[in-house]
C-alpha cells in the first residue's frame, strides 16, 4: 500500500466516521456542538424531571 492509497484511504474512513456521527446526532461542528450539546442537558434535565414525578406518583398511589 503506497503512501497515498493510505492517506486516501484514511480520509474515506474519517468521512465515513464523521457522516455516521452526524447521522445519530453524535458528531457536530463548532457553534453547533455547543448549541446541540445545551439542547441535550435541557432535554436531559427535563427527562430526569418527568422520571422522578413519575417515581413520585407511583409513590404516592402505592
Amino acid at each position: 500500500m503506497t503512501a497515498v492509497t493510505r492517506h486516501a484511504r484514511h480520509l474515506s474512513l474519517a468521512r465515513a466516521e464523521q457522516a455516521a456521527g452526524q447521522a445519530f446526532g453524535l458528531a457536530e461542528d463548532g457553534v453547533g456542538a455547543a448549541t446541540a450539546g445545551l439542547g441535550r442537558v435541557a432535554v436531559s434535565a427535563a427527562g430526569g424531571a418527568f422520571a422522578v414525578a413519575v417515581a413520585a406518583t407511583l409513590a404516592w398511589v402505592l
